[in-house]
């Protein structure tokens, strides 16, 4: 595949960065996902004269960075496709790792999504640390 070849020459590059519950609920989920993606394209492009990047949405890098934000893009790019699939795969990943440690919400189950599960358990047992406060509500 192309994207293989692109990826293994180095010429496709992402990371994946997340940012905390408190972070989310103190400044939100907007400016939350900006502080992350800008360390994410910082990380992997410290020279933003080098690079080409690439965005889902209503994404935006630093200014200084060339870049093109596609909507719908993770349908239509298959490099944001990619990392849209490599960026849920990580969480699901920590979401099952953060079950170990908060036994009682069933977080391998329903990977921190909205379920019927999920809001059952924090009627059951209240927030836990990992918990965004600012997205609960009663289903």
């Amino acid at each position: 595949m192309l994207l293989d070849a692109r990826a293994q020459s180095g010429d496709v590059r992402f990371a994946i960065e997340f940012e905390d519950a408190e972070m989310i609920d103190k400044e939100g989920i907007v400016s939350s996902v900006q502080h992350a993606l800008t360390r994410g394209v910082t990380m992997l492009a410290p020279n933003a004269s080098s690079v080409q990047i690439q965005l889902d949405g209503t994404l935006y890098a630093p200014r200084e960075y060339m870049q093109e934000t596609v909507i719908h893009g993770d349908a239509l790019i298959p490099v944001i496709s990619l990392a849209s699939v490599a960026a849920k795969v990580t969480r699901d990943r920590l979401m099952v790792g953060l079950a170990a440690q908060y036994p009682l919400y069933g977080f391998e189950r329903h990977k921190g999504y909205g379920t019927q599960m999920h809001y059952e358990m924090l009627k059951k047992h209240g927030p836990c640390a990992v918990h965004r406060r600012s997205f609960i509500h009663s289903s």
